[in-house]
């Protein structure tokens, strides 16, 4: 265990403050099925935006220019503060993605039929 802190240590050292901060933005974000919950029922009363044609939301997938990301709202990155760096963006089908602001990549898909 301390043998793989110290070479993180020296790889973030190696890396450097912006390097540091890329990897922190490329980790996954894990979400419980609560946790999920928690976020769909705090977006209930959100319209959901219609999806453009040739659109596939998927994990990884750039949402294009033309759909709106929002903060998520304080009373689900209170329960949930992982999220709290994330925006949203609620479909015409109610599924709601979970948006990485800075690359405008879906990083969740949060699906109410599963």
């Amino acid at each position: 265990m301390r043998n793989s802190l110290g070479r993180t240590a020296i790889v973030l050292a190696l890396l450097g403050g912006a390097g540091a901060v890329a990897a922190a933005a490329d980790r996954p974000l894990y979400l419980t099925f609560a946790q999920e919950h928690v976020i769909y029922r705090g977006l209930t009363k959100e319209k959901g935006e219609s999806i453009p044609a040739g659109f596939q939301p998927s994990i990884g997938a750039a949402i294009p220019p033309s759909l709106s990301s929002h903060q998520l709202p304080g009373s689900v990155t209170d329960r949930i503060p992982a999220a709290k760096r994330y925006e949203y963006l609620k479909l015409s089908d109610d599924k709601v993605l979970l948006i990485d602001p800075e690359g405008r990549q879906v990083v969740d898909i949060i699906d109410p039929q599963t």
